[in-house]
Protein backbone atom coordinates (compact mmCIF):
# COMPACT_ATOMS: atom_id res chain seq x y z
CA UNK A 1 0.00 0.00 0.00
CA UNK A 2 2.84 2.35 0.89
CA UNK A 3 4.65 1.47 -2.33
CA UNK A 4 1.54 2.27 -4.37
CA UNK A 5 1.24 5.66 -2.72
CA UNK A 6 4.90 6.51 -3.52
CA UNK A 7 4.39 5.51 -7.15
CA UNK A 8 1.30 7.74 -7.41
CA UNK A 9 3.20 10.76 -6.08
CA UNK A 10 6.08 10.13 -8.53
CA UNK A 11 3.69 9.83 -11.44
CA UNK A 12 1.97 13.08 -10.48
CA UNK A 13 5.33 14.89 -10.31
CA UNK A 14 6.28 13.60 -13.76
CA UNK A 15 3.01 14.78 -15.29
CA UNK A 16 3.50 18.25 -13.73
CA UNK A 17 7.03 18.53 -15.18
CA UNK A 18 5.83 17.60 -18.68
CA UNK A 19 3.00 20.16 -18.50
CA UNK A 20 5.39 22.96 -17.47
CA UNK A 21 7.79 22.09 -20.31
CA UNK A 22 4.94 22.13 -22.83
CA UNK A 23 3.75 25.56 -21.65
CA UNK A 24 7.28 26.90 -22.02
CA UNK A 25 7.49 26.00 -25.71
CA UNK A 26 4.28 27.94 -26.43
CA UNK A 27 6.12 31.27 -25.87
CA UNK A 28 6.88 32.91 -29.28
CA UNK A 29 10.52 33.03 -30.24
CA UNK A 30 12.08 36.35 -31.23
CA UNK A 31 11.84 35.34 -34.89
CA UNK A 32 8.11 34.72 -34.52
CA UNK A 33 7.29 38.01 -32.82
CA UNK A 34 5.29 40.53 -34.85
CA UNK A 35 7.53 43.12 -36.55
CA UNK A 36 6.09 46.61 -36.81
CA UNK A 37 9.20 48.07 -38.47
CA UNK A 38 8.89 49.12 -42.14
CA UNK A 39 9.81 46.37 -44.61
CA UNK A 40 12.48 47.69 -46.99
CA UNK A 41 12.70 44.58 -49.14
CA UNK A 42 12.03 44.99 -52.86
CA UNK A 43 8.38 44.79 -53.72
CA UNK A 44 7.30 46.37 -50.42
CA UNK A 45 7.76 50.07 -51.24
CA UNK A 46 5.03 52.42 -50.14
CA UNK A 47 2.21 52.64 -52.67
CA UNK A 48 2.43 55.95 -54.54
CA UNK A 49 -1.27 55.83 -55.17
CA UNK A 50 -3.23 56.13 -58.40
CA UNK A 51 -2.43 59.13 -60.63
CA UNK A 52 -6.09 60.10 -60.82
CA UNK A 53 -7.99 60.88 -64.00
CA UNK A 54 -8.15 63.89 -66.29
CA UNK A 55 -11.52 65.37 -67.10
CA UNK A 56 -12.98 64.75 -70.55
CA UNK A 57 -16.12 65.93 -72.33
CA UNK A 58 -17.89 64.55 -75.38
CA UNK A 59 -17.55 66.79 -78.45
CA UNK A 60 -20.54 67.99 -80.42
CA UNK A 61 -20.03 65.28 -83.04
CA UNK A 62 -20.83 62.66 -80.38
CA UNK A 63 -17.96 60.52 -81.61
CA UNK A 64 -14.88 62.15 -80.06
CA UNK A 65 -13.77 63.61 -76.74
CA UNK A 66 -11.91 66.72 -75.61
CA UNK A 67 -9.72 66.86 -72.52
CA UNK A 68 -11.11 69.80 -70.54
CA UNK A 69 -9.34 69.83 -67.18
CA UNK A 70 -7.04 68.31 -64.62
CA UNK A 71 -9.84 66.45 -62.83
CA UNK A 72 -8.34 64.27 -60.08
CA UNK A 73 -4.97 63.90 -61.82
CA UNK A 74 -2.08 64.23 -59.37
CA UNK A 75 1.14 63.82 -61.36
CA UNK A 76 3.46 66.62 -62.54
CA UNK A 77 4.14 64.67 -65.75
CA UNK A 78 0.86 65.14 -67.59
CA UNK A 79 -0.09 62.26 -69.90
CA UNK A 80 -3.20 62.77 -72.02
CA UNK A 81 -5.01 59.60 -73.12
CA UNK A 82 -5.57 58.90 -76.81
CA UNK A 83 -8.97 57.38 -76.02
CA UNK A 84 -11.71 57.85 -73.44
CA UNK A 85 -14.64 55.45 -73.02
CA UNK A 86 -13.69 53.78 -76.29
CA UNK A 87 -13.76 57.00 -78.34
CA UNK A 88 -10.74 59.01 -79.60
CA UNK A 89 -9.57 62.17 -77.83
CA UNK A 90 -9.04 64.79 -80.55
CA UNK A 91 -8.51 68.15 -78.85
CA UNK A 92 -7.37 70.02 -75.77
CA UNK A 93 -10.12 72.45 -74.79
CA UNK A 94 -9.73 76.18 -74.22
CA UNK A 95 -8.22 76.87 -70.80
CA UNK A 96 -8.05 73.15 -69.98
CA UNK A 97 -4.89 73.42 -67.85
CA UNK A 98 -4.72 77.17 -67.24
CA UNK A 99 -2.70 78.07 -64.12
CA UNK A 100 -1.78 74.42 -63.45
CA UNK A 101 1.57 75.45 -62.02
CA UNK A 102 2.48 71.92 -60.91
CA UNK A 103 2.73 70.55 -64.47
CA UNK A 104 6.35 70.01 -65.55
CA UNK A 105 5.94 68.05 -68.77
CA UNK A 106 3.12 67.18 -71.16
CA UNK A 107 2.74 64.15 -73.40
CA UNK A 108 0.16 64.78 -76.13
CA UNK A 109 -0.89 61.62 -78.00
CA UNK A 110 -1.17 61.21 -81.74
CA UNK A 111 -4.78 61.91 -82.65
CA UNK A 112 -4.97 65.33 -80.99
CA UNK A 113 -5.57 67.85 -83.78
CA UNK A 114 -6.10 71.10 -81.88
CA UNK A 115 -4.56 72.79 -78.84
CA UNK A 116 -7.14 75.25 -77.57
CA UNK A 117 -6.69 78.88 -76.66
CA UNK A 118 -5.13 79.41 -73.21
CA UNK A 119 -4.88 75.61 -72.86
CA UNK A 120 -1.62 75.90 -70.88
CA UNK A 121 -1.76 79.59 -69.99
CA UNK A 122 0.59 80.44 -67.10
CA UNK A 123 1.79 76.87 -66.56
CA UNK A 124 4.98 78.36 -65.16
CA UNK A 125 6.66 75.05 -64.25
CA UNK A 126 6.20 73.54 -67.71
CA UNK A 127 9.61 72.89 -69.25
CA UNK A 128 8.94 70.22 -71.85
CA UNK A 129 6.20 69.83 -74.44
CA UNK A 130 6.09 67.40 -77.36
CA UNK A 131 3.63 68.32 -80.09
CA UNK A 132 2.68 65.26 -82.21
CA UNK A 133 2.34 65.19 -85.99
CA UNK A 134 -1.44 65.05 -85.73
CA UNK A 135 -1.80 68.62 -84.38
CA UNK A 136 -2.89 71.14 -87.03
CA UNK A 137 -3.69 74.24 -84.94
CA UNK A 138 -2.26 75.98 -81.87
CA UNK A 139 -4.70 78.62 -80.73
CA UNK A 140 -4.44 82.04 -79.13
CA UNK A 141 -2.38 82.21 -75.93
CA UNK A 142 -2.14 78.40 -75.80
CA UNK A 143 1.26 78.53 -74.07
CA UNK A 144 1.34 82.18 -72.99
CA UNK A 145 3.20 82.77 -69.75
CA UNK A 146 4.93 79.36 -69.73
CA UNK A 147 8.04 80.95 -68.27
CA UNK A 148 9.88 77.64 -67.82
CA UNK A 149 9.54 76.51 -71.43
CA UNK A 150 12.98 76.52 -73.10
CA UNK A 151 12.33 74.99 -76.52
CA UNK A 152 9.56 74.25 -78.99
CA UNK A 153 9.45 72.03 -82.05
CA UNK A 154 6.66 72.58 -84.54
CA UNK A 155 5.81 69.43 -86.58
CA UNK A 156 4.96 69.48 -90.28
CA UNK A 157 1.24 69.02 -89.53
CA UNK A 158 0.76 72.44 -87.87
CA UNK A 159 -0.69 74.95 -90.34
CA UNK A 160 -2.22 77.48 -87.93
CA UNK A 161 -0.59 79.30 -84.99
CA UNK A 162 -2.74 82.07 -83.56
CA UNK A 163 -1.62 85.35 -82.06
CA UNK A 164 0.02 85.15 -78.66
CA UNK A 165 0.39 81.37 -78.68
CA UNK A 166 3.82 81.74 -77.05
CA UNK A 167 3.66 85.24 -75.51
CA UNK A 168 5.86 85.84 -72.46
CA UNK A 169 7.76 82.54 -72.66
CA UNK A 170 10.75 84.24 -71.08
CA UNK A 171 13.08 81.20 -70.99
CA UNK A 172 12.54 80.21 -74.63
CA UNK A 173 15.84 79.83 -76.51
CA UNK A 174 15.20 77.28 -79.25
CA UNK A 175 12.57 77.36 -82.01
CA UNK A 176 12.56 74.55 -84.58
CA UNK A 177 10.09 73.80 -87.37
CA UNK A 178 10.02 70.51 -89.25
CA UNK A 179 11.47 70.97 -92.74
CA UNK A 180 8.36 69.50 -94.37
CA UNK A 181 5.96 72.02 -92.83
CA UNK A 182 4.07 73.72 -95.71
CA UNK A 183 3.17 76.90 -93.76
CA UNK A 184 6.08 77.79 -91.46
CA UNK A 185 9.85 77.59 -91.36
CA UNK A 186 12.49 78.37 -88.78
CA UNK A 187 15.85 80.08 -89.10
CA UNK A 188 18.04 81.74 -86.50
CA UNK A 189 15.63 80.58 -83.75
CA UNK A 190 12.81 82.50 -85.39
CA UNK A 191 9.38 81.16 -86.44
CA UNK A 192 8.45 82.58 -89.85
CA UNK A 193 5.45 82.32 -92.19
CA UNK A 194 6.43 80.98 -95.60
CA UNK A 195 3.91 82.89 -97.72
CA UNK A 196 4.68 86.34 -96.30
CA UNK A 197 8.08 85.96 -94.61
CA UNK A 198 6.55 87.50 -91.50
CA UNK A 199 8.43 86.67 -88.29
CA UNK A 200 5.74 85.64 -85.82
CA UNK A 201 7.86 84.34 -82.94
CA UNK A 202 11.36 85.09 -81.72
CA UNK A 203 13.28 84.38 -78.53
CA UNK A 204 16.28 85.60 -76.54
CA UNK A 205 18.75 83.83 -78.87
CA UNK A 206 17.14 84.91 -82.15
CA UNK A 207 19.11 86.24 -85.11
CA UNK A 208 16.65 87.65 -87.63
CA UNK A 209 17.44 86.27 -91.12
CA UNK A 210 17.53 88.39 -94.26
CA UNK A 211 14.46 86.61 -95.62
CA UNK A 212 12.16 88.33 -93.08
CA UNK A 213 10.11 91.26 -94.44
CA UNK A 214 8.05 92.09 -91.35
CA UNK A 215 8.13 91.51 -87.61
CA UNK A 216 4.66 90.49 -86.52
CA UNK A 217 2.48 91.49 -83.60
CA UNK A 218 4.04 90.49 -80.28
CA UNK A 219 6.77 88.46 -81.99
CA UNK A 220 9.31 89.06 -79.20
CA UNK A 221 6.86 89.96 -76.46
CA UNK A 222 8.22 89.17 -73.00
CA UNK A 223 11.70 88.11 -74.19
CA UNK A 224 13.32 89.57 -71.10
CA UNK A 225 16.64 87.86 -71.89
CA UNK A 226 17.00 89.65 -75.24
CA UNK A 227 19.69 92.33 -74.86
CA UNK A 228 20.24 93.54 -78.42
CA UNK A 229 18.81 92.90 -81.87
CA UNK A 230 19.74 93.89 -85.42
CA UNK A 231 16.84 94.12 -87.84
CA UNK A 232 17.95 93.23 -91.39
CA UNK A 233 17.53 95.51 -94.42
CA UNK A 234 14.74 93.30 -95.76
CA UNK A 235 12.31 94.36 -92.99
CA UNK A 236 9.80 97.11 -93.85
CA UNK A 237 7.44 97.03 -90.85
CA UNK A 238 7.53 96.35 -87.11
CA UNK A 239 4.19 95.20 -85.73
CA UNK A 240 2.14 96.18 -82.72
CA UNK A 241 3.83 95.21 -79.45
CA UNK A 242 6.58 93.39 -81.37
CA UNK A 243 9.16 93.90 -78.58
CA UNK A 244 6.79 94.67 -75.74
CA UNK A 245 8.18 93.88 -72.30
CA UNK A 246 11.73 93.14 -73.48
CA UNK A 247 13.16 94.67 -70.32
CA UNK A 248 16.70 93.44 -71.02
CA UNK A 249 16.87 95.07 -74.46
CA UNK A 250 19.42 97.90 -74.35
CA UNK A 251 20.09 98.57 -78.04
CA UNK A 252 18.41 98.11 -81.40
CA UNK A 253 19.38 98.83 -84.99
CA UNK A 254 16.61 99.71 -87.45
CA UNK A 255 17.27 99.64 -91.22
CA UNK A 256 16.37 102.56 -93.49
CA UNK A 257 13.87 100.35 -95.35
CA UNK A 258 11.43 100.35 -92.42
CA UNK A 259 8.33 102.41 -93.29
CA UNK A 260 6.08 101.77 -90.27
CA UNK A 261 6.43 101.03 -86.56
CA UNK A 262 3.14 100.15 -84.93
CA UNK A 263 1.56 100.93 -81.55
CA UNK A 264 3.50 99.71 -78.53
CA UNK A 265 6.26 98.12 -80.62
CA UNK A 266 8.79 98.84 -77.85
CA UNK A 267 6.42 99.33 -74.93
CA UNK A 268 7.92 98.30 -71.61
CA UNK A 269 11.50 98.13 -72.96
CA UNK A 270 12.70 99.91 -69.84
CA UNK A 271 16.40 99.35 -70.53
CA UNK A 272 16.41 100.54 -74.15
CA UNK A 273 18.72 103.56 -74.44
CA UNK A 274 20.59 103.06 -77.72
CA UNK A 275 18.46 103.34 -80.87
CA UNK A 276 20.22 103.43 -84.22
CA UNK A 277 18.51 104.15 -87.54
CA UNK A 278 20.50 103.33 -90.68
CA UNK A 279 19.11 106.26 -92.61
CA UNK A 280 18.99 110.03 -92.52
CA UNK A 281 17.04 112.25 -90.15
CA UNK A 282 14.69 113.09 -93.03
CA UNK A 283 14.05 109.41 -93.74
CA UNK A 284 13.32 108.80 -90.08
CA UNK A 285 10.78 111.58 -90.24
CA UNK A 286 8.94 109.78 -93.05
CA UNK A 287 8.38 106.61 -91.01
CA UNK A 288 4.82 106.16 -89.78
CA UNK A 289 5.26 106.07 -86.02
CA UNK A 290 2.30 104.99 -83.89
CA UNK A 291 3.95 104.77 -80.48
CA UNK A 292 5.99 106.53 -77.82
CA UNK A 293 9.44 105.34 -76.76
CA UNK A 294 10.13 104.65 -73.10
CA UNK A 295 11.37 107.49 -70.95
CA UNK A 296 15.02 106.34 -70.96
CA UNK A 297 15.44 106.66 -74.74
CA UNK A 298 16.26 110.29 -75.53
CA UNK A 299 17.24 110.20 -79.21
CA UNK A 300 17.44 108.14 -82.39
CA UNK A 301 20.94 108.08 -83.89
CA UNK A 302 20.70 108.63 -87.65
CA UNK A 303 23.51 108.75 -90.20
CA UNK A 304 23.49 112.55 -90.28
CA UNK A 305 22.57 113.39 -86.70
CA UNK A 306 20.26 112.62 -83.77
CA UNK A 307 16.51 112.98 -83.66
CA UNK A 308 15.27 113.81 -80.14
CA UNK A 309 12.51 111.66 -78.74
CA UNK A 310 9.69 113.14 -76.72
Amino acid sequence: MKTLKIMSVALLALLLTITLMACGTDKPSKDDEPNDEPNDEPGHEEDEGEPGELEYELNEDGQTYAVVGLGTYKRSALVISSEYKGKPVTCIAKGAFEDCTEIISVTIPNGITSIGGEAFLDCTALTNITIPDSVTSINQSAFEGCTGLTSITIPDSVTSIKSGAFYDCTALKSIVVNNNNPTFYSEGNCLIKKNSNELILGCKTSVIPNSVTSIGEGAFRGCTGLTSITIPDSVTSIGMGAFRGCTGLTSITIPDGVTSIEVGAFSGCTGLTNITFQGTMAEWGEIVLRFNWNEKATAVHCTDGDVPLK
